[in-house]
């Protein structure tokens, strides 16, 4: 008779004829309201609402009974029963059960829903507040946002000049700018929370999951940076949604404001602490080229000398015209004399070179086929200490105007460094590549990597990790890249270390 009676509201009923079978429907089925004798064969009413409680508080059960009994009533309304029906039934009273059991039902999913949802939306949040970095908040979106806001599809859009950038997603990898462009800007435009009752009309899509969506502006420091779009294949927003959906995307955009912040201010301060650097290196070669330039001064005065007095002195063996075998030792002694007295020369030159390193000679230097000729140099150097030298060049790189010995010294001395970092069996690479502003000539190996003191100290002059060394070769390759405009950066690590040097394709030569 009950069946009958809920039948005619076009529910759905599923019965049982005794108390256990009907806690196995109740456990196996999703039911949304119970109704139940008290009295029943195997399980009574009341051992069966206990066990329903336990199993789901908010699924309402409503009592019959035939008769009122105060100690069953009493035990009834101690487990939470919702209602009491007393037999026989009248079809207004039933409707009107079955109306507020309904409601109540609605109510309990709603608040079950909404303190999951806040849950996941208060995780979410709390994760977004606690990212470091940019690239990690993206990772994230990419991974939680669809479940905690119970979207199927979502974007995350950035809004550089009159285009955009997605930043995060999930589901839409396969999704253009192009189909996103006239929405996003019209919710950017605007500066308001946009609507789509049918997404896939409104974005062009032919996706048929694509249900509901809505875009919503994202603010950072008053500019509105760009859009987070959710959708929704199926149902629709409520205001529950719309809430969580707006706290989600006032965090996002704090969250993005600070770590773009952050990252400008870290920017920032590598830019001032390499200025600084460079700066210090300045002043400290600026000071020492000027005691380096003095010296080389006052050894180039007696180099003259000697070289007139070789001059002279052969002079004076030709005009005593002696006899050449006994006069061939002397004259050998004056040849080795005149050769070193040239080698210190032209060391000195190059002294006066770091101190006036823009005064060199500068001719059209072919770049690949310089390197062609280091690696000529150091070849029989690597052979012996069964390194790998290789070369990747570009030889299709139109002529540089610059000092060829300097560039020639400052790859043969990155070379060797590598070859020495090595001290033995291992691959030194050099490579040569340019783009429409720069040539790149690359020097890396796969050795051991630079000490911490190394990498704090390298360019500066006279510092040096060789038992024997000068500490030059380093500040000279320094110093000789940046009068040509150019730059040298390095990274090191346990795996090996990698020098650039960029060397504008316009130079415009400058003192330090």
């Amino acid at each position: 008779m009950l069946r009958a009676l809920v039948s005619t509201r076009g529910d759905q009923t599923v019965i049982a004829g005794d108390g256990r079978k009907g806690l196995e429907l109740f456990v196996n089925h999703d039911i949304d309201l119970v109704f139940c004798d008290i009295v029943m064969p195997d399980m009574g009413g009341l051992e069966f609402l206990e066990r329903a409680r336990a199993s789901d508080p908010e699924v309402p059960v409503v009592l019959m009974t035939a008769y009122a009994d105060k100690n069953k009533l009493t035990r009834a309304v101690q487990l939470n029963a919702f209602d009491f029906l007393e037999k026989p039934f009248e079809l207004a009273k039933l409707d009107v059960a079955i109306e507020r059991a309904l409601w109540q039902r609605q109510i309990l999913l709603q608040r079950k829903r909404t303190r999951r949802f806040a849950a996941r939306v208060e995780d979410l949040v709390r994760r977004l507040n606690a990212t470091r970095e940019l690239s990690v908040l993206y990772r994230l979106l990419e991974h939680d946002v669809h479940d905690a806001l119970d979207v199927t599809q979502f974007a995350v859009f950035a809004r550089v000049g009159d285009s955009l950038e997605r930043r995060a997603g999930h589901g839409v990898e396969s999704w253009t700018i192009d189909e996103w462009s006239d929405p996003v800007f019209q919710c950017l435009e605007h500066g308001r929370v946009r609507e789509f009752a049918h997404a896939r009309d409104a974005f062009g899509v032919p996706m048929d999951e694509v249900g509901v969506g809505v875009c919503l502006p994202l603010r950072v420091e008053l500019q509105r940076w760009g859009a987070l779009v959710l959708f929704r294949a199926d149902g629709s927003f409520d205001d529950i949604d719309r809430r969580n959906f707006r706290l989600v995307s006032d965090h996002l955009a704090s969250s993005i404001a600070v770590r773009e912040r952050s990252a400008e201010l870290e920017r920032a301060l590598r830019a001032l602490e390499e200025a600084q650097g460079r700066l210090l290196r300045t002043e400290k070669l600026a000071s020492v080229t000027k005691l380096v330039a003095g010296l080389a001064h006052e050894i180039k005065n007696p180099l003259t000398s000697m070289q007139f007095a070789v001059v002279n002195a052969r002079d004076e063996l030709r005009e005593l015209e002696p006899d050449a075998e006994r006069t061939a030792g002397v004259t050998r002694f004056l040849d080795l004399f005149a050769s070193d007295v040239d080698r210190l020369r032209e060391r000195v030159d190059r002294f006066m070179e770091l101190a006036r390193p823009d005064a060199a000679a500068r001719e059209h230097v072919d770049v690949g086929a310089l390197i062609e000729r280091v690696l000529k140099s150091v070849g029989s150097r690597a052979l012996a200490q069964e390194v790998d030298l290789v070369a990747d060049l570009d030889h299709g790189i139109p002529k540089l105007e610059l000092d060829p010995e300097g560039l020639e010294a400052a790859v043969v001395n990155l070379v060797v460094n590598a070859l020495e970092a090595l001290a033995g069996p291992g691959r030194v690479r050099l490579e040569l590549t340019a783009d429409e502003h720069c040539i790149l000539i690359a020097v890396d190996d796969n050795g051991p990597g630079l000490t911490v003191e190394a990498k704090e100290r390298m360019f500066d002059i006279f510092f040096t990790t060789k038992a024997s060394g000068a500490g030059l070769g380093l500040s000279q390759v320094h110093v000789f890249i940046e009068t040509q405009g150019g730059k040298v950066t390095w990274n090191s690590s346990s795996h090996g270390t990698r020098f650039e040097l960029r060397i504008p394709r316009m130079i415009s030569h400058r003192l330090l």
